[in-house]
């Protein structure tokens, strides 16, 4: 959509790599983990807290979502249904009322307990990565992922912390991992001590920030 409005706006921002002087790649995620007000050192410590932050795991897999309209859940709940329990806590496909019950509909306090969370994009588009995935990473849940073409964010997020779903071929690697980590302690220890958000995550995003600042205040200067 940012592309179609660029002829009548002064700045845009988006989740492409538009090569466009009105235009500024700014990805949903950000507005997520973020506040508007941020400064470097609290960017810092938001990654920082991703990275480090642990929490005890009493349940399997959480899966929350109000609807699915091109499959991408039931993809992935169809494929590991069998070898993990899976809490469905949204509108879709609903099989408990924890989340609204207990949790005050808080998503990531309820997604701490579990040690996965299936969380696909509702498309698969290169470079759309929304909160989904990084919200996971918030409650220390392993992300069951599929979206941006199983490389989201390159050389933010980190791919070994992730469990990718291949909507085109054999998932049987997945189911694997996904077993391993359930069953074996030591495995999923080695894990979880790996990062989420790669070395470049905070310059990047403090990048973004100072990018935007700049072409707001070029535009207040020509008014």
């Amino acid at each position: 959509m940012a592309i179609i409005c660029l002829p009548h706006v002064d700045l845009a921002m988006g989740f492409g790599d538009i090569k466009n002087e009105k235009y500024v790649r700014f990805p949903l995620w950000i507005q997520y983990l973020f506040p508007p007000t941020a400064n470097k050192q609290e960017v810092v410590a938001v990654i920082n807290r991703i990275n480090e932050t642990r929490y005890d795991k009493t349940k399997e897999c959480a899966l929350i979502a109000g609807h699915d309209k091109h499959g991408t859940r039931t993809m992935v709940y169809e494929g590991i249904k069998d070898i993990l329990q899976i809490d469905s806590a949204g509108r879709w496909n609903n099989n408990s009322q924890e989340l609204w019950q207990d949790y005050d509909n808080n998503k990531i306090a309820y997604l701490r307990q579990f040690k996965f969370n299936i969380c696909p994009e509702n498309i698969n588009t290169n470079l759309y990565v929304t909160e989904k995935l990084f919200e996971a990473f918030l409650a220390d849940a392993i992300p069951i992922y599929h979206g941006s073409d199983n490389m989201p964010e390159p050389g933010i997020v980190n791919p070994e912390a992730v469990i990718f779903w291949n909507p085109r071929g054999s998932n049987q690697i997945a189911r694997e991992q996904i077993m391993r980590l359930k069953e074996d302690p030591n495995f999923y220890k080695e894990f979880m001590a790996r990062p989420k958000l790669l070395p470049a995550a905070a310059e990047y995003v403090w990048s973004r920030y100072e990018e935007l600042e700049q072409r707001l205040g070029a535009l207040l200067t020509e008014m």
